[in-house]
């Protein structure tokens, strides 16, 4: 797969199946990009009656962590605390957000917006509504690029989560997102800062798939707060397993 653009303000899936990779490069340095991903349920899961899908959970990954912050090396986990991402490389210098909710319609209210603006949370949704119609972009070593290796269960679970996400939004991996915690007086809690991003130009992330799922990134829209400098595209790339 070669590289991609992702413009600002955008959204796209990403098929994956195991042990495949995915670098997301920010060229400027200054854009936000939001990252989910959804897998299927395995075969043995007992039956649900909402969300019959997984998807990558940024509370579970911090509880199994201890953590709030990535390092190369670490799982991401799912909502079943199963390693759905490992985290190979990262020359962005490590500043990533694993706290903070997606802007939405919302968050924009409450800023101020009147009318419509962009967000990461309809973004997803859209994102996964184009899935549930077409495939998603897939890495694949077949010449003719066809998607053929989506799974029956991947399938099945992008048409739930398509449905899901019209009314709920997991919260993201905010990467390259600027989320100082900084310790208040007395050591109790800590206050969270909202910064421009640190990634120098051209810094990525490089990520390997656990499990079949889809990864959808988000160019983040948000031009209203602090972690604002400029809204630019993003590359990403996919790699066949070795």
């Amino acid at each position: 797969m070669s590289p991609t653009t992702l413009p600002p303000r955008t959204s796209l899936p990403v098929h994956l199946l195991p042990h495949q990779t995915l670098r997301i490069t920010n060229p400027h340095g200054t854009q936000v990009v939001d990252l989910w991903a959804i897998s299927p349920l395995p075969p043995t899961s007992p039956p649900r009656s909402f969300l019959k899908f997984n998807y990558l959970s940024m509370l579970h990954t911090r509880s199994s962590l201890s953590k709030l912050s990535l390092s190369p090396g670490d799982s991401l986990r799912d909502n079943t605390r199963t390693p759905l991402l490992t985290l190979l490389e990262d020359t962005s210098g490590g500043v990533h957000d694993t706290l903070f909710a997606a802007c939405d319609k919302h968050r924009y209210a409450q800023l101020g917006v009147q009318g419509y603006h962009a967000s990461c949370a309809e973004n997803l949704s859209v994102a996964l509504g184009k899935a549930a119609t077409s495939p998603p972009t897939t890495i694949t070593s077949d010449e003719s690029g066809a998607n053929g290796n989506i799974s029956r269960e991947m399938k099945a679970a992008i048409q739930a989560a398509a449905t899901a996400t019209k009314e709920w939004t997991p919260d993201p991996l905010n990467l390259f997102m600027n989320v100082p915690v900084q310790a208040v007086a007395g050591g109790r809690g800590g206050e969270l800062k909202l910064e421009a991003a640190t990634c120098p130009k051209g810094g990525s992330v490089l990520f390997k798939a656990e499990q079949e799922c889809v990864v959808v990134m988000s160019a983040c829209p948000m031009d209203l707060s602090s972690i604002y400098v400029a809204l630019n595209e993003v590359e990403f790339e996919g790699l066949d397993a070795a």
